[in-house]
């Protein structure tokens, strides 16, 4: 009986040397197969692979926090409605340190919006864009700080980085208090354009909020609301 052809073996070609499709192919079955191998190593020796979001043995599983719902006066959101059908920037005065001090922030135009994100793609570490972001946000966005000292105006400017020189020769506490002051102003503003297709949210008592005064420039601007990988 007459042996079977054996079958011929192609050359061995090395990843490196095919097309790039191919190796970025490979390149990805590569990870998902040292991944499942890991897995199969484990459960051998006793260990079990766990998800990361899986509670651990003994644990109940828990539902992810969620954030508590931000809560906003009635005066503020007249005053975003009045802006927005003004087409004025939306602000808002802060007492601070039991009404000794009081603070002025003003929402941002899309121009101002658009030169702060310009200046904060060049940074590539995440903690130090976060920590720029927010001196960003406070500089173009503070207006006034009041005191039994004086009052001191901070018109809008395109000297980010003066601005910031000037504002943090504050004392440490009251820089620090802005800081924090203007992360809350962000988060009032960003919560009320996520509510602007919510209609209870601007209902009072079953009807449409009147409006109310507010000043500044016209802002349509688009919110910073942390950074984004493309």
């Amino acid at each position: 009986m007459a042996e079977a052809p054996q079958a011929k073996i192609p050359p061995t070609v090395d990843l490196k040397d095919t097309d790039p499709d191919r190796q970025e192919l490979y390149g990805k079955a590569g990870k998902v197969f040292t991944e499942e191998r890991r897995k199969a190593k484990e459960a051998r020796e006793g260990q079990v692979f766990v998800p990361e979001d899986q509670p651990e043995p003994g644990e109940s599983y828990k539902e992810p926090e969620k954030k508590p719902e931000i809560e906003v006066d009635e005066a503020d959101k007249r005053a975003f409605v009045r802006s927005i059908l003004g087409d004025k920037a939306f602000e808002k005065l802060y007492a601070l340190f039991g009404g000794e001090v009081e603070v002025t922030f003003v929402d941002r135009t899309s121009e101002e919006m658009d030169r702060i994100l310009a200046q904060l793609e060049k940074i590539e570490d995440e903690t130090k864009w976060s920590q720029e972001a927010d001196v960003a946000c406070l500089c173009s966005s503070l207006r006034e700080i009041k005191s039994k000292e004086g009052r001191k105006s901070y018109p809008p400017t395109d000297k980010m980085d003066d601005r910031a020189a000037e504002l943090k020769k504050l004392p440490r506490p009251l820089w620090e208090t802005l800081l924090d002051t203007s992360r809350n102003f962000e988060t009032l503003v960003n919560h009320m354009i996520e509510k602007s297709r919510d209609p209870d949210f601007w209902q009072a008592g079953g009807r449409a909020l009147p409006s109310k005064r507010t000043a500044g420039v016209p802002s349509t601007s688009p919110r910073l609301a942390g950074r984004t990988s493309g």
